[in-house]
């Protein structure tokens, strides 16, 4: 039950914000901040199991779904090598492209349109997810991501960061301590925070990221999430930015 308390207070945070950040725009960020949150992690003996990428921008130009369509067709003309699936209901419609190289990485490209009275909304949004982060690699998948976003993207899209990783239990520390040593590292101030016995998240406040977005009347760019499996266990640690959108 405190496993899925967990669950639900980080994904309903995500579903929250990733409405209000899809109704902006023109307001990306300017680089990729996945790898500052991995350097922080390595810095802090964490080691990553999974990293992922979320953009996603408001297509405000398709106004019908004869034109979403057309689009659609455009991007995969573009993205010829990838394996695409298109579901189209009265409710929505959906194209999807997933490429998928060797197990190391998976990518993918979502065009989503629904109805709204005599018009369409639609969004474009890129994913990409890995296991590897090794710093050696991190150029070569910098320059990767940032060109696919470029690639696909018409204007600005709002950029997701997201890691999970754990550290072992023999730590002596507490998940509370770890949270203000993760804190200190990214010179974060804490905004919200739940607290329970075996898990913990909280939302933050750094200047080392410049997107950001308001709660309860304050700034908030960072979220941390950590769960501790058992006695003498593995602790779980997710981190996101702005927000946390990888579901575990």
């Amino acid at each position: 039950m405190k496993k899925n308390s967990f669950l639900l207070s980080i994904i309903g945070i995500v579903g929250i914000t990733l409405i209000y950040f899809g109704n902006q725009s023109n307001a990306a960020q300017s680089d990729l901040t996945l790898f500052e949150l991995a350097q922080v992690l390595h810095d802090e003996n964490i080691l990553i199991q999974e990293w992922s990428i979320h953009a996603r921008e408001n297509v405000e130009d398709l106004k019908t779904l004869h034109e979403v369509k057309a689009y659609t067709n455009e991007v995969k003309q573009t993205f010829s090598t990838w394996e695409w699936t298109v579901h189209d209901t009265a409710e929505q419609y959906e194209a999807v492209g997933v490429l998928r190289e060797n197990g190391s990485m998976t990518e993918s490209i979502k065009i989503l349109s629904t109805p709204i009275n005599d018009e369409v909304q639609t969004y474009l949004i890129y994913e990409a997810n890995g296991a590897d982060l090794e710093e050696k690699e991190q150029e070569k998948l910098g320059e990767k991501l940032e060109g696919r976003i470029v690639d696909i993207f018409r204007g600005n899209p709002r950029i997701f960061s997201c890691i999970i990783g754990d550290f072992s239990g023999k730590m002596s520390e507490s998940m509370p301590l770890k949270m203000k040593e993760l804190l200190t590292a990214f010179n974060a101030k804490e905004i919200e925070a739940l607290k329970e016995e075996h898990f913990m998240s909280t939302s933050a406040y750094t200047p080392k990221f410049k997107e950001s977005i308001r709660t309860n009347g304050k700034d908030m760019n960072l979220q941390i999430g950590l769960r501790k499996e058992g006695l003498g266990a593995k602790t779980t640690i997710v981190i996101g930015t702005p927000i946390i959108t990888i579901e575990y």
